[in-house]
């Protein structure tokens, strides 16, 4: 127990990195982006850039790829804590 609280710690030391959230959120972009127009790939896209150069918040893109998931209903992606780090299983 006491190595896994060390480890735990460590992990949770420091914040994820914005690169690091906007890698995952293009990862996920790539289990809906057959779906999408043009114009809502565009606009997503145009997004992650101003997220990246620190114009628009994270959550923004977080709701925008949330409700893709709705919509879609990609339970891959419904499932993953990083959308929903406290939902019960």
């Amino acid at each position: 127990m006491q190595l896994y609280r060390k480890h735990l710690a460590e992990a949770l030391r420091r914040p994820p990195r914005y690169t690091s959230k906007a890698n995952v959120l293009m990862h996920s972009f790539g289990y809906v982006s057959n779906e999408l127009s043009h114009e809502e790939k565009a606009h997503f896209l145009q997004s992650i850039e101003r997220y990246k150069n620190r114009k628009i918040p994270f959550s923004a893109l977080s709701a925008m790829i949330e409700s893709w998931i709705a919509r879609f209903g990609e339970e891959y992606l419904k499932n993953q804590t990083f959308f929903e780090p406290f939902q019960r299983s």
